[in-house]
C-alpha cells in the first residue's frame, strides 16, 4: 500500500536540534540503567500522550539505514508511515529482521528468543526493543524485586517496572548466559525511560 503524505503530520519543531537532544538523554539513560530520565521535547503529532515519547525516541535514533517493527495499538497503525517517512527506515516482517522493535503493549511483546541477539563476531547485530509500559517505582520492596546491578549502579537498584508482562523477565533470564549477545531495552512511560542494556545484571550476584 503506498504512503499518502498529505496524511503525514509534522515531525519535531527543529528535527537536528531536538533529535541531538533526545540522543543524548538516551546515551544518559544507558548509562545510568534503571534510573528514569525524562524524554523533552516529545513529539506532538501522536494522538496518544503514551505514544509520544516511543516515537520521540525513534525519529532521534533511526535512519534510513534502519530496520523497524511495530507492535502497536490499533490506532495508532499510521505510526509505521510517519516514521518511514521522517526517518526513512524499513519497516522489518518480524521482530529477527529488526533493529529496533517497539511494542505498546505487553501483551504483544514477542519471545526475546524471536529477536536479533547479535553473534559472537557482531553482538551488536541485534535487536534494541522499546516497550511502553504505564511507569515506574524506584527503591520498591527489595523483597518483592530482584536488584539490577552491573554496569553504571551503584551497588544494588530496585526498581518495579509498571504495566509490563512477567514473561519478559522469564525471557531475560534465558538470553542472559548468552552474553554479550542480547537486547537492549527502553521502557517508556508517558514522559520518562528507563533503560535496560544487556550488561545489566538482575537477580544475580555482583561480579567480584
Amino acid at each position: 500500500m503506498s504512503m499518502n503524505i498529505l496524511n503525514i503530520s509534522p515531525s519535531f519543531e527543529n528535527t537536528e536540534r531536538d533529535s541531538q537532544i533526545i540522543f543524548r538523554q538516551v546515551l544518559n539513560s544507558f548509562s545510568r540503567p534503571g534510573v528514569p530520565f525524562e524524554i523533552s521535547p516529545r513529539v506532538k503529532s501522536s494522538k496518544t500522550d503514551s505514544a509520544r515519547v516511543g516515537t520521540s525516541l525513534l525519529l532521534a535514533l533511526m535512519d534510513t539505514g534502519s530496520s523497524l517493527h511495530l507492535l502497536l495499538k490499533e490506532h495508532d497503525n499510521n505510526l509505521a508511515d510517519f516514521l518511514k517517512f521522517h526517518t526513512g527506515c524499513r519497516i522489518a516482517s518480524g521482530p529477527e529482521q529488526a533493529n529496533y522493535i517497539w511494542v505498546q503493549s505487553s501483551e504483544r511483546l514477542p519471545s526475546l528468543m524471536e529477536c536479533a541477539l547479535g553473534s559472537a563476531e557482531f553482538p551488536e547485530a541485534s535487536s534494541t526493543l522499546i516497550i511502553d509500559v504505564e511507569g515506574f517505582k524506584i527503591d520498591a520492596n527489595s523483597s518483592n524485586h530482584s536488584p539490577w546491578t552491573g554496569p553504571g549502579i551503584n551497588g544494588e537498584l530496585y526498581i518495579e517496572i509498571m504495566g509490563l508482562n512477567d514473561q519478559f523477565w522469564s525471557d531475560r533470564k534465558n538470553i542472559r548466559p548468552l552474553f554479550p549477545c542480547g537486547v537492549d531495552v527502553i521502557f517508556c512511560s508517558p514522559t520518562h525511560i528507563v533503560s535496560l542494556p544487556r550488561s545489566t545484571r538482575i537477580g544475580e550476584a555482583a561480579c567480584m
